[in-house]
């Protein structure tokens, strides 16, 4: 009938002939999907053994004889009310999980002891499928040791300055690979002390790789892998507030191939992107040599330095020029090695470049103007001939 039926609630004596209210108790906890239904062993009022019998076996309450009718169901009532309650809870409890599975969210909980903060800790789940024993030690273990500094840090500063944190550390893997990792804590204050504190932790590899992937549509080159025009503005406009702070200079050579559509319409495009490519190399490894380069400069983006704005268009930032006649000299070499062969399914092919310079604060005290002058130049070189390079 248990299985058939599905009952909402199960009143069983103790005393029953085949078998008795025990052994029936017993049977229907083994019934899987019954572990919350509320069963209600009647017995007498003074056996106490039954009674004790009763609720080890799962027995949700107990009805002592002889039975009071006239307040009977409305004890039934509150059963199924709580028992409608607990339902409800496991059910939501369970979506939980499952949406914490999804999102490969786990939660984790830090309790301090009297004495000092490491004594006492519970980890409850952390780190996607690893469960751990309710200490803290295999959590910090399983980063590495600088990563598990920062994590310590980050807790100590939350229980001084009962302040939130989020942090994002990696766990490195020799079977897999590194995985990254989004730590949230909120301390949890009782009479102006942290008593402990509750987090999540949130494997966000995924996450990660699709906004780097994002990023890299958005700001390089796909065929050269070269920052493009986007990312080129944004680092312009660091340089030049960089510049103004500090009253340095700032030069751009703007390079374009000349001629490069005829290399297009004879060869193909196929040979055309491979030119690109082997010039793009070419120049990567010019500006590596570049003294008038600062990677360090002390702006954020100062280490990209090396653009393909446009089709056969390139851009070298010089940010550590002291005057115009240091861009000149890049300009030249530049100029010297392009001048090389360019080798592609054995054939040589011989390229010609243009160069404008612009200089800052000279040539455009805003990014627009700056670029936009730069270009003038670029076009301006390319009408007195090839490989040569023009100031704006």
């Amino acid at each position: 009938m248990i299985k058939s039926q599905s009952p909402v609630l199960v009143l069983l004596d103790v005393m029953m002939p085949v078998m008795d209210g025990f052994d029936c108790l017993k049977a229907i906890r083994e019934i899987d999907d019954f572990a919350l239904l509320p069963i209600v062993m009647i017995t007498g009022a003074d056996d106490y053994d039954s009674i004790s019998k009763s609720y080890l076996l799962g027995a949700t309450d107990f009805i002592a004889k002889p039975i009071n009718w006239t307040t009977l169901s409305h004890r039934l009532r509150y059963l199924l009310r709580a028992s409608s309650a607990l339902t409800l809870l496991a059910k939501s409890e369970a979506e939980l999980r499952m949406a914490q599975k999804i999102a490969h969210l786990g939660s984790w909980e830090w309790v301090f002891s009297e004495e000092k903060v490491s004594c006492a800790c519970q980890a409850i789940k952390v780190l996607s499928e690893e469960v751990f024993d309710g200490s803290f030690v295999d959590f910090f273990q399983s980063f590495t040791k600088s990563e598990a500094e920062k994590l310590s840090l980050a807790l100590e500063r939350c229980r001084v300055h009962k302040q939130s944190f989020q942090l994002q550390l990696i766990k490195h893997s020799e079977l897999n690979s590194d995985r990254i990792y989004l730590i949230h804590g909120e301390p949890i204050v009782i009479d102006q002390t942290v008593t402990r504190i509750l987090g999540t932790i949130q494997d966000i590899t995924e996450r990660q790789r699709i906004q780097e992937q994002i990023r890299f549509l958005s700001y390089y080159d796909q065929l050269t892998g070269l920052p493009n025009r986007v990312l080129f503005k944004e680092v312009i406009e660091q340089a030049i507030a960089f510049s103004s702070r500090n009253h340095t200079q700032l030069a751009a050579l703007f390079i374009a191939i000349d001629r490069f559509k005829r290399i297009n319409e004879t060869l193909g495009p196929g040979i055309g992107d491979r030119v690109l490519n082997l010039f793009a190399d070419r120049l990567v490894e010019q500006a590596r040599q570049c003294p008038f380069i600062d990677i360090d400069a002390g702006y954020q983006l100062s280490d990209v330095n090396l653009f393909r704005p446009s089709g056969n268009e390139f851009t070298i930032l010089l940010n550590k020029i002291h005057d115009t006649r240091d861009s000149i000299k890049v300009a030249k070499s530049i100029i010297d090695v392009m001048v090389l062969p360019f080798r592609v399914e054995d054939r040589e092919i011989f390229l010609s470049i243009n160069i404008g310079i612009a200089v800052y604060p000279s040539d455009g005290i805003d990014e627009d103007s700056f670029i936009k002058n730069g270009e003038f130049a670029m076009s301006n070189a390319k009408q007195q001939g090839q490989n040569t390079y023009q100031f704006f």
